[in-house]
């Protein structure tokens, strides 16, 4: 069994057909490193907790958006 997504990962998700590459930091992290969400943002919101593989549809501040987790990288 695949292990869950939580804060410090770096994953790779597929957003709208588009393939990226995301550190989930901490929202009292002060440096943003490049590519960084924090766990407060909407996107993070939905994918902590989840698996490789699951895909889920959020709600974003410019509208519906799908998400597919391709891997958990660290």
């Amino acid at each position: 069994m695949d292990r869950e997504i939580k804060i410090g990962d770096c994953i790779r998700i597929e957003l709208d057909g588009q393939i990226m590459e995301l550190n989930i930091i901490d929202v009292l992290q002060k440096d943003m490193a490049y590519n960084a969400i924090t766990a407060s943002s909407p996107l993070a919101q939905v994918v902590l907790g989840m698996q490789r593989g699951e895909t889920v549809e959020f709600k974003s501040p410019s509208g519906l958006k799908c998400c597919r987790i391709l891997e958990i990288i660290s």
